[in-house]
């Protein structure tokens, strides 16, 4: 579909309707007009229009006004011109488009862009009336926010893919985990936002940020994501940002391992004991009813203990022991 603001140039085939029945106008055998290659159309009994470079709109109004009748023009063929894509694609050159293709067709034509081209500076020269323009497009804001950033192309265009900018990493515990391109100025919270955002099990109090220094050796950033001076650190070429991971087992649990049906975690409320946990179903028939272990490091931090106990008095009643948080049964 080409809509009104579609630019006319040689080759495009327009089809004209007349609306109604206007008096002293006939073009009932005129229904097909050729844009010629001086970019005019010639209508037997009017006169030539000159349409090159205008609107599908513009050009409607022009001849309505001339005619002095209400009438419709939509394209029919569309003209091909080609437009050179250059730089870091997989195969440059020239791309033979039409005029409601976009630099993304143009680019997907040329076989995409390499690993070492920009997404973040890509470069369309254009010809205009005033001499050459040149339209920088950033592809991240299509590609991360899902702003609309193509534009359609016009015969001279060139496209240019300049080399890959800097960049910097993000690993660890974070929704889109990659090596993104920098513009320049962007900080941690930046980068955090363009990899997605933190996951839940995100530790924030421990993040790393590794970082080339002088071309000598490797140094380590640490800060955490309460801070506002760590994460407006602006980041620089190589950098390498880690979200590490919030601890797998819960504060307020302990867990069941071994020789049992059901093993994992459970729920720890305060004073808890083990006989409100170790129930008949939990064991096998052939599980050792005589020994059970616990481990536990109360408080964190804290050098382990071990505590024994029989399975089979526990379930008698006849022994029984306070559960502490993170015990391990």
């Amino acid at each position: 579909p080409v809509d009104k603001s579609y630019i006319l140039g040689p080759g495009d085939e327009l089809f004209l309707y007349v609306i109604g029945n206007p008096p002293g106008v006939n073009l009932s055998r005129i229904t097909k007009l050729i844009i010629d290659r001086e970019g005019k159309v010639y209508i037997p009994g009017l006169g030539v229009f000159y349409v090159w470079g205008m609107t599908l709109k513009e050009a409607e109004n022009l001849i309505s006004r001339s005619l002095g009748a209400n009438i419709k023009l939509t394209v029919g063929r569309l003209r091909t011109f080609p437009v050179y894509v250059s730089g870091e694609v997989n195969h440059p050159g020239a791309v033979v488009v039409t005029g409601v293709n976009t630099v993304i067709d143009a680019i997907m034509m040329a076989g995409g862009i390499q690993k070492s081209g920009t997404l973040r500076d890509v470069l369309v020269t254009r010809k205009t009336s005033s001499g050459l323009r040149q339209i920088h497009i950033d592809f991240y804001k299509l590609l991360l926010e899902g702003k609309p950033v193509d534009m359609r192309l016009r015969d001279g265009d060139v496209i240019f893919i300049k080399p890959i900018g800097k960049v910097a990493g993000i690993s660890g515990k974070i929704k889109r985990p990659a090596i993104y391109e920098l513009k320049g100025g962007e900080t941690v919270e930046d980068l955090i936002k363009m990899a997605g955002g933190l996951l839940p099990s995100s530790y924030r109090y421990k993040v790393i940020i590794q970082r080339y220094k002088d071309n000598k050796f490797l140094e380590v950033i640490e800060g955490a994501l309460d801070d506002k001076t760590f994460t407006s650190r602006q980041l620089k070429d190589g950098d390498l940002v880690v979200i590490k991971q919030v601890v797998s087992i819960p504060q307020n649990a302990v867990s069941i391992d071994g020789y049992t049906t059901y093993p994992g975690l459970y729920e720890y409320k305060e004073g808890m004991k083990l006989s409100e946990l170790l129930k008949s179903d939990l064991f096998f028939p052939d599980s050792d009813m005589k020994f059970g272990l616990i481990e536990r490091r109360y408080p964190l931090g804290s050098l382990p203990k071990y505590l024994t106990f029989s399975p089979d008095d526990v379930l008698k009643g006849k022994m029984d022991v306070v559960l502490k948080p993170k015990d391990k049964i």
